[in-house]
């Protein structure tokens, strides 16, 4: 099931639909349950931005309001309660959204090596060793890991508390040694990050909008 709640059926080669039916039929309480749970994470997001003036950005927890302003194109500052964004041209959405990204990427750079560092110097006693941190504008998750120790971390987690952050990363650091959600990984998890379940309902909330 995606996050808007639609049914993706997967099954290994040679099952019958009729098998793949019975399956879904067999579990139907429980995935509307999750469709009633997707429906009511969707009503409560914010609306999707537009990227003009006195929209709603987050940045590390805290709402700032976007203000437009004209003059070098490009840059963005945070002042007071504002997230200050300078454009060249009126009403161009697009650059505003360029600028924007393109700091949050700035800021995501440094600060997710930092918390990375941090949190893996709790876990060099397991013997694992990430590839170079990746980062990307993901959708869908908060981060990902690679059998090969490829952890790459969501921009959109800029929009969350410290924290947060640094759960996702506890979360795939224990993927190098666990790629499954076995025992075994929520394990690692308890040893490193006892209130693990306190964090993930914590990110569930997080209000993002892009």
């Amino acid at each position: 099931m995606n996050g808007d709640g639609e049914v993706i059926a997967r099954a290994p080669q040679g099952i019958s639909l009729q098998q793949v039916d019975s399956f879904i039929g067999q579990h139907a309480n429980w995935i509307r349950k999750q469709q009633r749970k997707a429906y009511a994470r969707r009503q409560a997001l914010p609306p999707a931005l537009t990227y003009g003036d006195g929209e709603t950005l987050y940045f590390l927890g805290e709402a700032y309001a976007l203000r437009v302003v004209f003059g070098r194109a490009g840059t963005v500052r945070i002042e007071d309660a504002a997230m200050i964004v300078t454009v060249k041209v009126d009403g161009d959405s697009d650059a505003v959204e360029r600028a924007v990204m393109r700091w949050y990427r700035q800021q995501a750079a440094a600060l997710f090596e930092e918390r990375l560092a941090l949190q893996f110097a709790r876990v060099q006693h397991w013997g694992v060793v990430p590839l170079p941190l990746a980062i990307r504008r993901m959708k869908s998750r908060w981060g990902s890991c690679t059998a090969k120790g490829k952890i790459t971390l969501s921009l959109r987690l800029m929009q969350a508390p410290a924290a947060l952050i640094d759960y996702v990363i506890m979360h795939e650091l224990c993927h190098l040694r666990e790629m499954n959600h076995g025992p075994g990984f929520y394990a690692l998890m308890a040893e490193i990050c006892p209130d693990w379940q306190a964090l993930r309902s914590a990110l569930a909330r997080t209000p993002t909008n892009w």
